[in-house]
């Protein structure tokens, strides 16, 4: 009931509409919470799966977490900050996938909303002032990956479409964890 009340208090006081949250994709993320809490699939559980099953030469180019606060302060994602700030560049073919995206750190997700907010112009394909996303990789040629509405992350690039990556980033995580040979633990999977 709680959750119901969520959407619905905000469309009957008038300041949001049904089709604002279906645009936000604000009934997924709320079904994906749910998920996550009920069957302890979250974000941290997944860092967690990962950690035992992470390959040497991986977790050694990742850096070292980075304290709650400056996490917090970061316009960074948290939870991953925490777990680590962020990975050494280059190293990005460790994750195993097609593209060598790694994680970007604190600073460099700072470094970068910072730019975009100064110089609009030269990062035409970010909007901060209507936009909502929280940077979390690149592959250090010009596409980065990035939660956006409805905790979905998908990967941009200058020039292309969005294309969506996974479900939300904790959904990336478990198949990294997967494919590293941990438990998939996410229920229907």
């Amino acid at each position: 009931m709680t959750v119901a009340r969520g959407f619905l208090d905000p469309i009957e006081r008038g300041d949001t509409t049904l089709d604002a949250l279906r645009e936000f994709r604000m009934g997924e993320l709320a079904w994906r919470m749910m998920r996550d809490q009920m069957f302890r699939t979250g974000l941290d559980e997944a860092l967690e799966a990962l950690d035992a099953v992470l390959p040497h030469d991986l977790a050694r180019s990742l850096r070292p977490p980075l304290g709650g606060e400056a996490a917090r302060e970061s316009y960074g994602e948290t939870e991953l900050l925490e777990w680590h700030d962020g990975q050494e560049p280059g190293t990005g073919a460790l994750w195993g996938f097609d593209e060598p995206f790694r994680l970007m750190s604190a600073a460099e997700v700072d470094e970068m909303e910072h730019a975009i907010v100064r110089d609009p112009a030269a990062w035409p394909q970010w909007d901060s002032e209507n936009e909502y996303f929280t940077l979390i990789g690149a592959d250090d040629a010009g596409a980065y990956l990035f939660v956006g509405p409805g905790g979905v992350l998908h990967r941009r690039c200058a020039g292309q479409e969005d294309r969506e990556v996974a479900p939300s980033l904790a959904d990336w995580v478990w198949d990294r964890v997967v494919a590293f040979g941990g438990e998939e633990r996410r229920p229907g999977r």
